[in-house]
């Protein structure tokens, strides 16, 4: 795949964990029930997809929405949030970012995709970076916290990979099959919510700004983008390192907020940094059968993708 076909789509996929890292700074705004508030940050975001693209799932796309949206959204996020409740938030970082290190694993038993030593590489550099990142943050362990850390991480590589894998039914776009997923995931946390924390926690105006931001810029529109790149790039493993931009746009708006960032987290962003770009060397290899149809499609390429 040549250098100009493979960017706009490096960067499309990129912008997606860019906005998940906008989601720390809405999190003190959100009730503390971790079940309920992925339920507040999931149903408006199926919702607004599923509006935008009223389509439903048809044949086995039911069943695969249901297990992508438990793998990439009821189990992840869950976990994510007891893993937080549980942990400083620098070991919780760390722990789930090792799935950009866990995909390469997946791609190549799922995918059969061949996995270059150099990706690999760049996944275990760019955990260091965020290890450096978040130095100071890293003390005190709960072994409850870290199983469920280690269970984000690898509930979110796995659906990333199956994700990947089953690709997208005929006529239907990225941002359509993610608001099914988004609706699967949704149906699960909606039934656990209940089931776990009883009566949803009301939400305060503030709350309410945090809630429509977080839904639908940090996850329906973050997902959309990710997903869409995922669709088109051909390496899993690749775009998976992009997931790093996350915990280096949070740290970004921390310091914009005021937090002073030492000279070793200034490097480990810069590792992070150097880690995503690195990762994307293996989206030139070879080109995907969808990105030969937009070649040739030109713009209709990029509408479809919107779809």
């Amino acid at each position: 795949m040549t250098r100009d076909r493979v960017w706009p789509w490096v960067a499309c996929s990129a912008a997606g964990p860019a906005l998940f890292g906008t989601f720390y700074t809405a999190t003190h705004h959100l009730p503390a029930s971790p079940v309920w508030t992925s339920v507040y940050r999931v149903v408006p975001a199926a919702v607004a997809l599923l509006v935008w693209r009223p389509v439903l799932p048809a044949g086995p796309w039911w069943r695969r929405s249901l297990i992508l949206g438990g793998l990439n959204f009821a189990a992840f996020f869950v976990l994510q949030a007891v893993a937080a409740h549980r942990l400083p938030g620098g070991i919780v970082a760390i722990v789930i970012a090792c799935q950009s290190m866990l995909v390469p694993v997946l791609a190549v038993a799922l995918l059969g995709e061949r996995v270059r030593l150099f990706q690999v590489a760049a996944a275990a550099l760019g955990v260091m970076g965020v290890a450096l990142l978040v130095e100071g943050a890293t003390t005190g362990l709960d072994w409850i916290g870290l199983v469920a850390a280690a269970g984000a991480a690898f509930s979110a590589a796995t659906g990333f990979t199956l994700t990947k894998k089953w690709g997208l039914p005929p006529h239907v776009g990225p941002v359509t099959a993610t608001g099914w997923q988004l609706f699967g995931g949704a149906a699960l946390l909606v039934l656990a919510a209940f089931l776990v924390e009883g009566t949803p926690p009301g939400l305060d105006a503030a709350g309410v700004l945090a809630v429509a931001w977080v839904s639908l810029g940090a996850t329906a529109l973050a997902f959309s983008l990710l997903f869409t790149g995922l669709h088109k790039l051909p390496s899993a493993a690749g775009v998976s390192v992009l997931a790093l931009t996350a915990p280096l746009v949070a740290a970004l708006l921390g310091w914009a907020a005021g937090e002073r960032l030492s000279g070793l987290q200034w490097v480990g962003m810069a590792v992070i940094a150097g880690a995503v770009v690195a990762g994307q060397r293996a989206q030139r290899g070879r080109a995907s059968t969808q990105d030969v149809a937009g070649a040739a499609h030109g713009v209709t390429s990029v509408r479809g993708a919107t779809r």
